[in-house]
């Protein structure tokens, strides 16, 4: 079976890095990287009516500029 690279991962969720006053960036994602989303309510094995609902309610509040990473 094959399995995305960290560095695709990224990429699919958005990811970057942002500096902050410590010697490690901190890192972003416009949406959730696979371990964040296996542990929430929105995981039930399928794309849900629900996710697709969670989904566009966050494209839309980053579109109108109401939300971000």
């Amino acid at each position: 079976e094959e399995e995305l690279t960290e560095d695709q991962i990224d990429l699919i969720c958005g990811t970057y890095r942002v500096r902050n006053n410590s010697e490690h960036p901190s890192l972003l994602s416009w949406f959730p990287k696979p371990n964040s989303w296996a542990t929430s309510s929105l995981d039930v094995g399928f794309w849900s009516a629900d996710d697709e609902t969670w989904y566009q309610q966050r494209v839309r509040a980053y579109l109108d500029g109401t939300k971000g990473p």
